[in-house]
């Protein structure tokens, strides 16, 4: 189950499950982040990835990672209708926060 305690644990500093047309299903975000935006940009870059990959006949994408200044963005699919969207300081292991978070939500 996850809660802000247990993001904090894992590094992450916010996280969304959106649905792929840019519905927001849940999520634990700072306060900062306006939510229907976010979730909208989430959709917008992910489904965008993957007509991407389409265009080069290929699956995909697996992950999408957007690399900031201060924090990085990972959007990766839940399921055939949503995605998960993480928020980690780049202090933090990407690797080690994605696998503690898809360990929690399992």
């Amino acid at each position: 189950m996850l809660d802000s305690n247990s993001l904090k644990e894992l590094g992450i500093e916010g996280y969304a499950t959106v649905r792929k047309d840019g519905l927001l299903s849940d999520s634990i975000l700072p306060e900062y982040i306006d939510k229907e935006t976010f979730s909208i940009m989430v959709a917008t870059i992910y489904m965008g990835s993957v007509s991407a990959y389409n265009e080069l006949h290929l699956k995909g994408p697996e992950t999408v990672i957007l690399r900031g200044m201060e924090r990085n963005i990972i959007l990766l699919q839940k399921d055939a209708k949503e995605i998960y969207a993480l928020i980690i300081p780049i202090e933090v292991n990407m690797d080690e926060a994605l696998k503690g978070f898809l360990e929690k939500v399992k």
